[in-house]
């Protein structure tokens, strides 16, 4: 109070992060656990594009930021088994199109690679069989959530939509 029925409010400066926005994440298995190919989009316009350079990074170049995947298997009932949080890398997949930029997902870590790894059998897909996440005893249903952050920016996550059946290999 200052004596007038007033009270001094003191704020300190505002400091504005930008947030970082992925639109869609996608698993499949390519085709099986053992070869299991992760993508994703955000809108080409936005933060995100702006955070990873993605406009002026070549086809295959490591996009910059922190990511990590984390990954839920469910029953054949859906019910949830087992989850597994792991770090990941991105990597341009397509120019921006049609308003998107589009990005694969490794756990390879390298300055580029040749987007033909991401194919059936590739070396840069994921093998959900070594990191421990699938069941050789029966086919599962799996999920799956990226996140991404980088100092400065409000941290993403989007989860892949809805379960997705895989086999094991």
């Amino acid at each position: 109070m200052l004596g007038l029925g007033k009270t001094l409010l003191y704020d300190s400066y505002l400091s504005a992060e930008q947030e970082l926005l992925i639109s869609t994440i996608g698993i499949s298995d390519a085709p099986n656990t053992a070869n299991v190919s992760v993508d994703g989009a955000f809108p080409g316009v936005s933060t995100t594009s702006t955070m990873t350079s993605f406009a002026s990074a070549s086809v295959g170049d490591q996009l910059p930021g922190t990511y990590s995947l984390e990954v839920i298997r469910y029953n054949a009932s859906n019910v949830q088994e087992a989850t597994l949080t792991f770090t990941v890398y991105a990597y341009k997949h397509l120019d921006i199109l049609g308003g998107v930029a589009r990005f694969k997902i490794s756990t390879v870590n390298s300055s580029s690679l040749d987007l033909s790894t991401f194919n059936e059998g590739g070396s840069s897909l994921i093998d959900f069989d070594a990191l421990g996440i699938s069941d050789d005893a029966a086919d599962h249903g799996y999920q799956a959530t990226l996140t991404v952050s980088q100092s400065g920016f409000v941290t993403a996550s989007s989860p892949s939509t809805g379960i997705i059946s895989m086999t094991t290999e």
